[in-house]
């Protein structure tokens, strides 16, 4: 394959749309800016609930559903915004999904209560899930076997960046200006993104398209929306709550329907035949595994570092910037590492610095002072930024070219329910440990949350110690779990990936 555009393939527009250089790195540079709009805007917004509810009068449950709005929309838009762009074009919905995103910030910007703060959330989630198949799917296409992991090295090193950088932005805007400015600063950072993407992106989508199907892109979005809906509410309402049970139930049904109706040959435009494939299952399950710890141990970090270190929000902010310095350091070196390792040897290390990570920070509790999370965060980068580069470039390769909007937008799927399980399982198991150890030292302070009882323990320094003791124990308990998910899936993939090195090392530019 050249450096120069193929020819159009008979029926459609050209699927080999390689561009020379620099004019690629300009392109990534645009899907970076795209992608750090998503991180920046969902890492940073938790910081401006505060001040919405104080501006607006927001109930609890409408906050809850100002950050859940867009990754519910998100969730059940992204697989047939996926197959959607591999049928007209993944430069058109791409731009498509930032302007919508665009649009939906501005919303937020100029919302007078806090309902249509939320529709504006909603309409985000919509752009986002347009655009970020598009990302992948289009370096796929702009960058050839030989560059593309390193390209995928330095967009997921973005990604990372802007999960840290996010709070960071977010709560300087917060301190100097409003929390209508993180909406307008999304705005701003979408309009250079869409100016660069329409001068320089190429268009490519599948030369043989199937027809448009309504039918799935209803059940996969219904199966989705109820999937994700009860994971993210299972660890406040409980697992066990009516609404949780009905809308996994609902969401499980309509996502077998789905696979059902996606094998009914050209009838769907969903070609999951890809899942199959022991490549796109080792890599999927790297991949929300790795998900999965990082979110719940960021989850859990953070919590340390405000409750128990005293770290301000922007300090907790700085405090976790090693963890990025990590993930690019390795998003860097694995493309220098595949050339030499087998590729499964690669997810396999990654995997065992996300499951050092884990483990470190359970035996070192309780932690008091920086260095044993410093560590853990540099561990957590690193593992993050060595497994998904191979493992987005795995799952990008296990298919046709033909349908990678719609494998990327299943890429996108399975870190979205990796995160959301990270944080909801982990989470769970942070609360009800932390409940039981407090119980065991001191019952009557055993009713709240961590927050709630440092809250009530005013000047009490039994009650704080005894809090304190027991969310040492919480998260002992929670990292160590996390370490078990990690061992557990590296046997898996293991074994899924065995045979994956061959047919990786050997594969050529056609589809």
């Amino acid at each position: 394959m050249t450096e120069e555009q193929n020819q159009n393939p008979p029926g459609g527009a050209p699927e080999e749309a390689v561009v020379a250089s620099p004019r690629r790195w300009w392109i990534l540079v645009a899907l970076s800016l795209a992608t750090i709009i998503i991180q920046f805007d969902q890492s940073g917004m938790t910081l401006a609930l505060p001040h919405i509810q104080a501006e607006l009068g927001a109930t609890t449950q409408q906050l809850q559903w100002v950050m859940d709005a867009y990754s519910l929309a998100l969730a059940s838009v992204v697989l047939t915004a996926g197959a959607v762009s591999d049928r007209y074009g993944r430069r058109k919905v791409f731009l498509l999904g930032i302007a919508v995103l665009a649009a939906g910030s501005l919303i937020g910007a100029l919302a007078p209560d806090a309902n249509v703060v939320i529709a504006g959330r909603a309409l985000m989630g919509v752009g986002g899930a347009m655009f970020m198949p598009g990302t992948l799917s289009i370096i796929t296409h702009v960058f050839d076997r030989v560059t593309r992991p390193t390209a995928i090295g330095i967009w997921g090193a973005v990604t990372s960046l802007g999960v840290i950088v996010g709070p960071l932005i977010s709560g300087a805007v917060l301190q100097i200006w409003h929390w209508r400015g993180i909406f307008v600063l999304n705005v701003v950072m979408a309009a250079i993104a869409f100016t660069g993407a329409a001068a320089l992106v190429p268009e490519s989508r599948d030369p043989h398209p199937r027809r448009l199907d309504i039918l799935g892109a209803v059940l996969a979005g219904a199966g989705l929306l109820g999937v994700i809906y009860a994971v993210i509410h299972s660890s406040s309402d409980g697992v066990t709550s009516p609404v949780v049970l009905a809308a996994a139930g609902v969401g499980a049904a309509a996502l077998v329907l789905f696979w059902l109706h996606s094998t009914r040959g050209e009838v769907s435009m969903f070609d999951l035949g890809v899942a199959r494939n022991p490549a796109f299952l080792g890599a999927a399950l790297a991949a929300a595994v790795t998900m999965f710890t990082m979110a719940g141990l960021l989850f859990m970090i953070t919590q340390q570092f405000q409750l128990v270190d005293g770290f301000g929000v922007l300090l907790a902010g700085v405090a976790v910037l090693p963890m990025a310095g990590g993930a690019l350091v390795a998003s860097l070196l694995v493309p220098l590492l595949v050339k030499r390792l087998e590729v499964r040897t690669v997810v396999l290390l990654g995997l065992a610095l996300m499951g050092a990570a884990a483990a470190a920070y359970g035996l070192a509790q309780p932690i008091r002072g920086y260095l044993p999370s410093l560590i853990v965060l540099i561990l957590l980068g690193m593992g993050n930024g060595g497994v998904m580069v191979v493992s987005n470039d795995l799952l990008m390769s296990s298919g046709p070219k033909s349908r990678s909007g719609l494998i990327s937008s299943m890429n996108d799927t399975v870190q979205e329910v990796g995160t959301a399980l990270g944080i909801a399982v982990l989470g769970a198991v942070l609360a009800s440990q932390y409940a039981e150890s407090l119980r065991r030292s001191m019952p009557g302070a055993a009713d709240g949350s961590f927050t709630a009882t440092l809250s009530d323990a005013g000047t009490d320094s039994s009650v704080r110690e005894a809090a304190l003791a027991a969310f040492g124990d919480a998260s002992r308990m929670a990292g160590l779990t996390a370490a078990g998910v990690v061992v557990l899936a590296v046997m898996v993939i293991a074994f899924t990936l065995r045979k994956v090195v061959a047919a990786k090392s050997g594969e050529d530019e056609e589809d």
